[in-house]
């Protein structure tokens, strides 16, 4: 069995299986040899947005952090992209501070956000 793709029956709901199949255009994930064996071990991040409508303040993005162990997950609202590095650097200082640990490794979908040379030298320095 390939991971991502769907066990259909013959026939789903008046679609053929190769029909259904057909549909789909995203590859399964690679499966990832990291695991978070405790909190800050692994923190996945993504940017959403830019959004229909700007809240009443101007905010069109967030970007949500969250901890594989504890599935605890940190929200932060964004006017712009170019602001994941500086929430980033808050969520991590808060983080550290709260729980006492260092936040290890990272998990993120490669945008352009998330790899700025300001934001890479970050993880260098912080050992991410």
């Amino acid at each position: 069995m390939v991971i991502g793709i769907p066990q259909l029956k013959e026939e789903q709901e008046g679609i053929c299986k190769g029909c259904a199949l057909g549909k789909n255009v995203k590859k399964p994930f690679t499966n990832s040899d990291t695991i978070s064996k405790e909190i800050l071990d692994l923190i996945s991040f993504d940017v959403c947005g830019s959004m229909l409508e700007n809240s009443l303040s101007g905010h069109q993005y967030y970007v949500t952090f969250i901890d594989y162990y504890s599935k605890k997950t940190w929200i932060y609202i964004l006017k712009f992209k170019d602001e994941v590095f500086e929430k980033f650097q808050d969520f991590k200082a808060e983080v550290e501070n709260m729980m006492e640990k260092k936040v290890k490794t990272r998990r993120l979908d490669n945008g352009g956000e998330y790899t700025s040379k300001e934001l890479v030298a970050f993880y260098k320095e912080a050992g991410i």
